[in-house]
């Protein structure tokens, strides 16, 4: 979305409030914006309402960071915990 091409000026902050119901992103674009280790993570959960608000809450922050970024959304980098958060 055009929103999310809106970088925040300094000192400001965003937020956006997404429905995960009915994302402003195909699902389908969602799940290719994710790295392939995540999209087998997204393919684990075994059902559905999990597996997709994972997609698309993943896939929606890859798209907004790699617009501001000015990069492919796979691309950003993301740094987990040893608890895997």
């Amino acid at each position: 979305p055009a929103a999310f091409r809106c970088a925040p000026a300094a000192g400001e902050v965003l937020a956006w409030l997404i429905d995960l119901a009915q994302p402003p992103v195909p699902r389908d674009d969602l799940f290719a914006r994710l790295t392939p280790e995540e999209q087998e993570r997204a393919l684990r959960y075994k059902m559905a309402k999990p597996r997709e608000e994972f997609v698309i809450g993943r896939g929606l922050v890859r798209g907004l960071l790699g617009e501001l970024l000015g990069c492919d959304p796979r691309a950003v980098p993301f740094a987990y915990l040893p608890s895997g958060k």
